[in-house]
């Protein structure tokens, strides 16, 4: 049931041809579960909004993390091989 309320969702953001990171994909995915179950009832709103603070920290710092990682892979490719 979780897939057929989100499936539009996406459907609507791959035709306005928005490309995100793959890891803000993931974040809204969380955001969707986690708007999904406030709306059942079966999640307190306070929670809901405490797990979302988390989840955007735990995206941001994952993506600062990749693009980190990313600029130490460059500057090691463009070292000579001796080195």
């Amino acid at each position: 049931m979780i897939a057929f309320l989100t499936f539009p969702y996406y459907n609507q953001k791959a035709k306005t041809g928005q490309e995100e990171h793959p890891l803000q994909q993931i974040h809204e995915k969380r955001l969707i579960t986690s708007n999904l179950y406030v709306k059942c009832g079966t999640l307190d709103a306070a929670l809901a909004e405490v797990m979302k603070k988390l989840a955007k920290n735990k995206m941001l710092r994952a993506i600062r993390n990749f693009a980190h990682a990313q600029s130490g892979q460059q500057r090691r490719a463009s070292l000579p091989k001796g080195l």
